[in-house]
C-alpha cells in the first residue's frame, strides 16, 4: 500500500452512497482483479487493527468481522461490491473520516484510466475533460427543502437569474425530495446530516467543464423555473496535496462597512496559497474595528494551518487548541504567535458543512476565548485521518487519532456548538439577507 498523506488531514472526502450500487451494466472482474481486491480488503482490516488509536476498537470483535466480510469480496464479481463490502465494514466503527476513494478520483493526479462507480472497471475508457465543472451555487436543505444559499456573481447560475432563497426541485431529472428524504431517514441522529443532505442534493451540480446540467426550481413566488447551465472551471487554486483525489481551494477577503475585515475560505489545504493570503487579509485588518472569518462549507484539512492562522490572533505563547491523541503518543496544536497580532473582536461562522480542521480550528478559538461562534451546530467530524492508495489502486481514508479540544470536549459526534446559534431560513434569503452575518457584524458593534 502506497502512503500518500504526511501531515495529521482531518478533511471530508469521503464517497456519499445512500443506495445499493447497480451493478448491471459493470463490467465482471477478471480473476487478476479479485486477486487484488481480496489483498486491498486484507490491508484495510489490518490498517485499522494495528493503527486505530483505540487499540480495543471500543469492544468491537474485529476478527470475526473479518469473517463477516471477506466472503462478500472473494464473492463479488463487479468493483461497487468490493467497495460496498469494505465500506459497510468501515462503517461498523461508527466514526467519520473512514472510507474508500474510488480509483477514477484520482485520474487528474495520475493521469490514469481509473474505474468509477459507474463503470466498476479498473480500466475504463473513461472521457473526462476536467472534474471541476462548478455552477456557482451552494444547495442546505432547510426544513426539509433544497434550497440555494449561495449564487455567485459571474458564474452559470447567476448569470441565468437564479436567486438565494429559490428551492432545487430536480438536477437532471433527480429529485431532491427523494434524496432528502432517504438521507433523513438514514442519517436522523447523525450530527453529519446537514453536511450529507448538502452533499447529496448537490452533487450533480459539479461535473466535468462543459456539462449541461438542467434544474428545475421554485422561484420566490411559487413559480416552477426549468434552467439549463453550462459548468465552467471552479475558481481557486487546485492543489493535489497529499495524495488526495484533485481539490480546489479558494479564500476571498475584503473590508465590509463599518470598517470590519472579513476572510471566507473552503478549505485549509494548499498551504502556501492559503496562508499568504490569509496572511495578507489580517495584515491589512490590524487596524479593523473587527474581523469576520467565515468557514461555513469548509471541507477541512490540514490540522497544523488552523494553529497557524490563529497565530494571527493569539499573543499568547504556549497556548494551544486542542491535543491530538494517537495509540501511543499525543501531539499538542500549538499556537504559533505571529510577531504582530490582531487584537480586535473576532467572529467565526460555522455551520452543518463545516467539517474537521473547521471544526478544530473554531472550537479551539472558543475554547480560549479568542472568538465568538456563530452560526449552527458544525458536522461533528474532527477525526485525523490518512490517505492511502491500495493495491486495487483504490484511495483508503483511515482515521489514526482522536481529537480532543482544549475544553475537554470530543468534536466527533458532537461538533462546536456555536455562542450564538442562527438557522438560515428560506424567507431571509429570499431577501437577500445572510442572517449569520448580520449578527457577527451587530456583535463587533458593540465591542
Amino acid at each position: 500500500m502506497r502512503k500518500l498523506a504526511s501531515y495529521p488531514l482531518s478533511l471530508a472526502v469521503f464517497p456519499l452512497l445512500l443506495t445499493g450500487c447497480s451493478t448491471h451494466r459493470t463490467p465482471v472482474l477478471t480473476d487478476e482483479q479479485k486477486a487484488l481486491n481480496l489483498e486491498s480488503f486484507q490491508v484495510v482490516w489490518e490498517t485499522v487493527r494495528d493503527k486505530h488509536y483505540d487499540a480495543d476498537l471500543n469492544g468491537l470483535d474485529w476478527d470475526a468481522i473479518r469473517e463477516e466480510y471477506r466472503p462478500r469480496v472473494v464473492q463479488a464479481k463487479r468493483m461497487p461490491e468490493v467497495r460496498k463490502a469494505m465500506r459497510e465494514m468501515l462503517n461498523r466503527l461508527g466514526q467519520s473520516h473512514f472510507g474508500i476513494i474510488p480509483a477514477s478520483a484520482y485520474e487528474s493526479i495520475d493521469g490514469e484510466d481509473g474505474d468509477d462507480e459507474a463503470s466498476g472497471n479498473n480500466s475504463s475508457t473513461s472521457d473526462k475533460k476536467d472534474e471541476h465543472g462548478y455552477a456557482g451555487l451552494d444547495v442546505r436543505v432547510l426544513n426539509g427543502k433544497a434550497i440555494i444559499t449561495t449564487v455567485e456573481e459571474g458564474y452559470p447560475g447567476a448569470d441565468k437569474g437564479i436567486k438565494t432563497g429559490w428551492e432545487l426541485l430536480a438536477v437532471n431529472g433527480r429529485q431532491s425530495e427523494k434524496i432528502i428524504n432517504l438521507v433523513m431517514k438514514q442519517y436522523a441522529d447523525s450530527t453529519m446530516r446537514d453536511f450529507i443532505l448538502s452533499r447529496a442534493t448537490a452533487r450533480k451540480l459539479f461535473g466535468d467543464v462543459g456539462d449541461e446540467v438542467k434544474l428545475r426550481l421554485l422561484d420566490g413566488d411559487g413559480r416552477t423555473v426549468e434552467v439549463d447551465l453550462v459548468l465552467v472551471a471552479e475558481p481557486g487554486e487546485r492543489t493535489h496535496l497529499m495524495g488526495l483525489p484533485e481539490m480546489v481551494v479558494r479564500i476571498r477577503h475584503r473590508m465590509l462597512d463599518g470598517n470590519i475585515g472579513y476572510i471566507a475560505f473552503n478549505g485549509f489545504l494548499h498551504p502556501n496559497y492559503l496562508m499568504k493570503e490569509f496572511g495578507q487579509a489580517m495584515t491589512s485588518f490590524m487596524e479593523a474595528d473587527g474581523v469576520i472569518i467565515d468557514i461555513r462549507h469548509n471541507f477541512g484539512g490540514i490540522g497544523a494551518l488552523s494553529m497557524g492562522m490563529a497565530g494571527w490572533m493569539v499573543g499568547e505563547r504556549n497556548t494551544q487548541l486542542g491535543t491530538m491523541y494517537l495509540r501511543n503518543q499525543e501531539m499538542k496544536f500549538v499556537v504559533f504567535p505571529r510577531a504582530t497580532t490582531y487584537d480586535g473582536p473576532v467572529a467565526v461562522l460555522v455551520d452543518g458543512l463545516s467539517v474537521s480542521t473547521a471544526e478544530i480550528f473554531a472550537g479551539g478559538l472558543q475554547d480560549i476565548g479568542r472568538a465568538r461562534i456563530f452560526g449552527s451546530r458544525t458536522a461533528g467530524a474532527a477525526l485525523p485521518s490518512i490517505v492511502e492508495r491500495l493495491p486495487n489502486e483504490d484511495g483508503f481514508q483511515y482515521v489514526f487519532a482522536n481529537y480532543i479540544s482544549e475544553g475537554g470536549e470530543t468534536l466527533e459526534a458532537k461538533g462546536v456548538i456555536p455562542d450564538v446559534q442562527i438557522e438560515l431560513t428560506r424567507e431571509s434569503l429570499l431577501a437577500n439577507q445572510d442572517i449569520v452575518m448580520q449578527a457577527a457584524i451587530a456583535w463587533i458593534k458593540t465591542n
